[in-house]
């Protein structure tokens, strides 16, 4: 409505603009008599305050005072001066939030490390483009100094939450803007990551306190080492990972494919993830909080927010909780367990729940003779690829081969779910986590005297479930899937599925059979 409201006619000699009422509404008023001046100037001032409290742009002749805001051309955002809820002081800081939405939720702020005292602050644009926070005491903050000429400069807050300085002419050349320099929160069209052009790392950091903007302890990131994932840190402890891109989620939760998107780009100019949103209409923040927890809310029908998901929620989603070669059980009752061919590096501690020691091999790979094996292990995440190589290139025949090769690795995998490229583990396989259905599977090497005794162990196991089965059950299923399954049906008797993957990948046998 405000734009209609921009040009209006006054007489067929007068135009009044009032974006720049400074300017227009001396010079119109000079030469109104003053029969006419007074209920003209009411409306003018009237119609000019309504234009300034909506509109989205700033320029070289503005400046936003403290009291004042910016909204987006579709009202989903605003941008103003703020102190945080409960606050006992009097920082102001220049914010965004979402502006239809009770309860200011921030997504962004300008000057967290530079609050102003009081309300005598303003945000403004120079004639060549560069964004300035000051305050009373005339205490320059520059948000963005251009070191070049920006023409017919404007710094403008688009309905996507992205503050930007541009050309008015055109608008798509950006020469800043806030998306590059997030604070604690993710909102669709916001990219995680690196510019490897000009070394831009966009990443996550919480605020200090609820009441303090300041960059805190905990930081969520894209960890471009081997691999590149999503790693979520606590000073420079790692607690959290996603696990390499799948092909088409950075983890394991199918569900969220049905509200989001998910896009990974990895090429010579950056390494990147975004989220966005299947239905635009959805409303949607992923945020590190100070208190170290990542969320994602969305907006429910009530306008109110809710929680989505959470960062951390089991023992398993810290940071290798069952040490190298150990495997992670999500929503088991069995915490931890090696992986096969492996044993607990410290029986005693192990059984005390103490898992961090991890596991050893139990017989020693013999690369000289070249007797080794793989087996597969699935419904993973996969091991942690910091160290790890990646091999885009290569067929996973290729891959395996390659393993085979040098006498320091430990496993392979494709490096997406579609078999492309390969990953390659030349170091200890660590933070191993299984769940029940999803995830992705590799190969791990093994002694060839460890795979003729898993698998003598496993036909022991099937012919004994076999045996038992045929007795009371009223199915048995032997499928190539890594675990063994027992589920009870309705009169009371039990189905099993066991595992047989040994065969699957060492001798290239496929073995699938239902008794019923």
């Amino acid at each position: 409505m405000h734009r209609k409201l921009r040009t209006f006619k006054v007489t067929s000699h007068y135009l009044f603009q009032s974006e720049t009422p400074d300017m227009a509404l001396p010079q119109f008023l000079g030469t109104m008599s003053k029969s006419h001046k007074k209920p003209l100037t009411c409306l003018l001032i009237l119609l000019s305050l309504y234009h300034s409290s909506s509109r989205d742009t700033l320029t070289p002749t503005q400046y936003l005072s403290d009291g004042g805001i910016l909204i987006s051309s579709g009202g989903t955002f605003a941008l103003g001066f703020f102190t945080p809820a409960n606050s006992s002081n009097n920082n102001r800081y220049i914010g965004i939030w979402y502006n239809k939405i009770p309860g200011r939720a921030v997504i962004w702020v300008a000057n967290r490390l530079h609050p102003i005292y009081g309300t005598t602050g303003t945000l403004s644009i120079t004639p060549n483009g560069s964004l300035l926070v000051s305050n009373g005491n005339s205490t320059d903050i520059w948000l963005f100094a251009s070191t070049t000429q920006v023409p017919n400069p404007i710094a403008q807050l688009l309905d996507t939450g992205n503050f930007i300085v541009a050309d008015r002419s055109d608008p798509n050349s950006i020469a800043w803007q806030s998306f590059d320099y997030p604070t604690d929160t993710l909102i669709p069209g916001m990219k995680l990551g690196w510019d490897l052009k000009s070394g831009l790392h966009r990443n996550l950091t919480a605020w200090s306190s609820p009441t303090d903007p300041s960059p805190g302890n905990y930081t969520l990131a894209v960890d471009l080492h081997g691999d590149p994932q999503v790693i979520y840190w606590a000073g420079s402890v790692r607690e959290w990972r996603s696990g390499p891109w799948n092909g088409i989620i950075p983890y394991n939760d199918p569900n969220s494919l049905i509200t989001f998107s998910f896009i990974f780009v990895k090429n010579e100019e950056e390494v990147s993830y975004t989220v966005d949103v299947v239905n635009n209409s959805t409303l949607t923040r992923l945020v590190i909080d100070s208190f170290g927890i990542g969320k994602r809310f969305v907006v429910l029908e009530s306008g109110r927010w809710a929680e989505y998901w959470r960062l951390v929620v089991t023992r398993c989603d810290s940071f290798n909780v069952c040490g190298p070669y150990g495997v992670c059980h999500i929503g088991a009752s069995l915490l931890c367990s090696c992986l096969p061919g492996f044993e607990p590096k410290s029986p005693y501690l192990w059984s005390m729940g103490d898992y961090s020691g991890g596991c050893i091999r139990k017989n020693a790979l013999d690369c000289r003779n070249r007797t080794d094996g793989f087996v597969k292990v699935q419904k993973t995440v996969l091991p942690d690829t910091v160290k790890a190589t990646v091999e885009r290139r290569m067929s996973l025949d290729e891959c395996r081969a390659e393993c085979l090769r040098n006498c320091s690795c430990n496993g392979f995998a494709s490096d997406d779910i579609n078999g492309n490229g390969c990953i390659i583990w030349f170091t200890d396989l660590l933070d191993v986590e299984m769940y029940s259905t999803g995830g992705q599977e590799f190969y791990l090497r093994l002694a060839a005297a460890d795979i003729g005794m898993y698998c003598l162990s496993l036909l022991i196991s099937c012919l004994l479930v076999l045996i038992y089965c045929l007795r009371n059950c009223n199915s048995f299923t032997i499928n190539h899937d890594y675990g063994a399954q027992f589920y009870p049906n309705d009169n009371g008797k039990v189905s099993i599925v066991a595992d047989l993957s040994f065969l699957n990948s060492y001798e290239h046998i496929f073995l699938c059979c239902v008794l019923v």
